[in-house]
């Protein structure tokens, strides 16, 4: 039982523990469920973007849907206005990707990423994005730098982005 990914499964599990018992406070009841429910499917999104360097559709899907079901328990009134952003946060990503595709002739952020920013809105809006990129970027420019890539190198976003979603819904936006 040398498998790696092991490893780096109960350390996925621990991390996302250690933030969750790091909110400050208790979780209201009412969230409690979509909340808990978002940790695996992170931690599945990790796993299969180290391994296959894309975030799968279901997965994207997945996070939206238990983005509506949060923001519809946590705040009723911005269920649209949430929903809306995405499409919109999506939508001008996609653009922004294609064209960079377009001028450079390589992928600078996939579409997974893309799919998962926008999915990531439904649960924390367009005030929250600016955390999540930070947070996200972050740590994957001093990830990137510790284990010594070399620039040109591809990394995978999605590790980054999951982690700091879960954080940006526990502690909502700094920014």
């Amino acid at each position: 039982m040398n498998d790696p990914r092991l490893g780096r499964l109960i350390s996925l599990v621990a991390l996302y523990f250690l933030i969750l018992v790091s909110a400050p406070g208790p979780l209201p009841k009412p969230i409690l469920p979509p909340v808990l429910a978002l940790a695996p499917l992170l931690i599945a999104i990790t796993v299969i973007d180290l391994e296959r360097m894309q975030i799968p559709n279901w997965a994207n899907a997945a996070v939206a849907l238990l983005g509506l079901w949060f923001v519809s328990v946590a705040a009723r009134d911005w269920l649209a206005t949430h929903a809306i952003a995405a499409l919109i946060v999506g939508g001008g990503l996609w653009f922004a990707s294609e064209a960079l595709f377009r001028l450079r002739g390589s992928d600078m952020l996939g579409l997974g990423d893309v799919k998962f920013i926008a999915a990531a809105t439904v649960w924390i809006g367009v005030d929250g994005l600016p955390t999540l990129l930070l947070y996200a970027s972050l740590t994957g420019v001093v990830l990137t730098m510790l284990t010594r890539k070399r620039f040109g190198d591809a990394v995978p976003f999605g590790p980054f982005l999951a982690a700091s979603l879960w954080a940006a819904v526990l502690f909502g936006p700094v920014l």
